[in-house]
């Protein structure tokens, strides 16, 4: 059975995407970290100025639905690829 999806490109889905985005940024960040692998930060940026140079459309992606809104919203010149499952494990600090 194919279970039915919505279109993230309606215009209902992407408002909610912009009052995402405008909760977001009431944490002024400065830096705008997605999910994705470090070494695809040179495609993120490309992909990010392409799109705030109106050369290309955002992709259903969160990265380029909530990440490259953010950072165009808040003056940030771009995005930058976190990968949780690359990272060295935790330790705490302290005594």
């Amino acid at each position: 059975m194919r279970q039915a999806t919505d279109d993230i490109l309606a215009p209902q889905r992407q408002a909610e995407r912009a009052r995402i985005t405008e909760s977001l940024a009431r944490f002024q960040p400065t830096r705008i970290a997605v999910e994705t692998s470090p070494k695809d930060d040179a495609k993120l940026v490309e992909a990010f100025q392409a799109w705030k140079h109106q050369e290309r459309g955002l992709r259903t992606s969160e990265v380029e639905q909530l990440g490259f809104r953010l950072a165009a919203q808040q003056g940030v010149p771009g995005v930058q690829g976190i990968d949780w499952m690359g990272m060295p494990p935790w330790r705490p600090q302290g005594p």
